[in-house]
């Protein structure tokens, strides 16, 4: 018994750092919720730089994990979320007049889901604007 306690001793520390993640995933899916909910409400508002501001924030907070250099093999895990947040971001910028940044939001949020035809339909918009 004293060795199957001993291993018990030793594995807890282990499980609370693999559990630790999952606590931090779901606080940074509350906090991504809460700025995109702020910055939908502050782009009804016509507060463009306060809804930019926060989508900003959206994009800081949901896990986007990929390759360090552009010569890294490893696979991207990309937060779907990030799509909407660039795209909700390109509508503000595209507002302003901030044409080139809107069409690279636009771009971002389609590398990430292709399957978009919201952001397809405003990225062609803001290409026809930009000609």
């Amino acid at each position: 018994m004293p060795l199957a306690r001993g291993i018990m001793k030793n594995c807890l520390p282990i499980l609370a750092f693999c559990l630790l993640p999952l606590v931090c995933v779901a606080q940074s899916e509350r906090a991504a919720e809460r700025f995109n909910q702020r910055g939908v409400r502050l782009f009804d508002q016509g507060d463009m730089d306060g809804a930019i501001a926060e989508f900003d924030h959206v994009l800081e907070t949901v896990s986007l994990i990929g390759p360090k250099s552009p010569t890294s093999t490893t696979l991207a895990i990309i937060d779907p979320r990030a799509a909407y947040a660039y795209s909700n971001r390109g509508v503000a910028r595209s507002l302003k007049g901030k044409l080139d940044e809107a069409r690279a939001d636009f771009d971002k949020a389609l590398r990430i889901n292709p399957r978009l035809p919201e952001v397809w339909y405003n990225r062609a918009v803001v290409r026809h604007r930009l000609e």
